[in-house]
């Protein structure tokens, strides 16, 4: 790889959704930034909502706002790319391969490598989407992805083993910078929550939300107190609808947690005080672990967690089995979080070496 080398100080930081609202890719981009250099200049394309997030941005950082046009194509003309997102395949949406396209495209035309950092791959299946990865993903001078599945995916889209290494998922790295204990407490105690008795924290999924049914077993059977957290703040949006219509289907109580754009450290200390958390999306099951509660993943569990993926149909019995199986589980999860956080040291190690950063 030879070849590839170019050495830079800085680099941008392509827009990939940061901003927009999901508490899950400010987990990821936070955990990323602090284990950049002091002396290291990132430029990093957000979207309009991340003046509403609850914890400012760094400082040390430039920022700019996206545009429906790419902002690259007026600010970026002497750094690499650095990609930190997904790349998947979700037709009909514009998102997120289309949209990336022209922003990628801006880097390769002026002969800008592109490293992804931490990155999850999925096959892509559609002629379109295998279009736009040849053209705009497949001269990536680097890949760093989460795991082998990821791996694998890029091997059959005609990636070079020797441009891919195995990482994890950035959020195994998270720290918050402060204590919010005191403030998720009061939150709690605000929402009138008994913390003697066992709380599923819920973060639903789908235009109907979860099963009804289910939660209100829940609650009659085993004492469960159901909180709903939305993962992203915007409303009218997936999570804040799919909560209320759950919430609306329900006979036993619930409570909603208030609708903010909150800090990864927030949604970690409100987590922290669930016994169970169950959602579809993976970057709630893994605030949930880094919390300390047992997580139950709707049909995302990522496979180096070891957890049994369980779908809509089975979650009265995966919740009662997460709850039986507390003690024994969050042993199991505490040296799983042990390994990934190595691996995710790494994701780091091709951007280091050809960009003069000291590992």
């Amino acid at each position: 790889m030879d070849n590839l080398r170019m050495q830079f100080r800085s680099a941008f930081q392509i827009a990939t959704g940061l901003g927009a609202g999901n508490i899950g890719d400010d987990l990821a981009a936070r955990a990323l930034w602090r284990q950049l250099p002091a002396d290291w200049q990132l430029h990093i394309a957000v979207f309009d909502n991340y003046t509403r997030h609850r914890e400012p941005y760094p400082s040390r950082y430039a920022y700019y706002l996206q545009s429906p046009g790419p902002i690259e194509n007026a600010w970026v003309r002497d750094m690499p790319g650095l990609f930190a997102g997904s790349i998947f395949e979700r037709p009909g949406s514009g998102w997120p391969l289309p949209f990336l396209a022209p922003r990628l495209q801006h880097f390769h035309e002026h002969g800008l490598p592109i490293d992804a950092v931490g990155v999850s791959v999925e096959p892509l299946v559609s002629a379109d989407a295998r279009r736009l990865f040849d053209r705009c993903c497949l001269p990536f001078r680097s890949w760093t992805v989460r795991d082998d599945y990821s791996r694998d995916a890029l091997l059959a889209m005609g990636v070079e083993p020797a441009r891919i290494a195995i990482g994890a998922d950035w959020a195994w790295l998270y720290e918050s910078p402060v204590d919010h204990s005191n403030w998720a407490a009061a939150t709690w105690r605000g929402l009138k929550v008994d913390p003697s008795r066992p709380l599923l924290a819920v973060n639903a999924s789908g235009p109907r939300g979860l099963d009804a049914a289910a939660l209100d077993k829940l609650h009659r059977r085993h004492g469960f107190q159901i909180a709903f957290i939305n993962l992203d703040f915007r409303h009218p949006g997936l999570h804040r609808t799919s909560a209320e219509a759950t919430r609306a289907s329900m006979k036993a109580p619930s409570v909603l947690v208030p609708n903010e754009y909150y800090s990864p450290g927030e949604l970690i200390a409100l987590l922290r005080h669930s016994t169970v958390a169950v959602s579809a999306h993976t970057p709630f099951g893994l605030a949930a672990i880094l919390a300390g509660a047992v997580p139950v993943f709707l049909g995302a569990c990522p496979s180096d967690i070891g957890l049994n993926t369980s779908s809509p149909n089975d979650l009265v019995d995966a919740l009662c089995g997460a709850y039986a199986n507390r003690e024994s589980t969050l042993d199991a999860l505490a040296a799983v979080r042990s390994r990934l956080r190595a691996r995710a040291m790494r994701n780091l190690d091709f951007f280091s070496l050809f960009n003069g950063l000291t590992p």
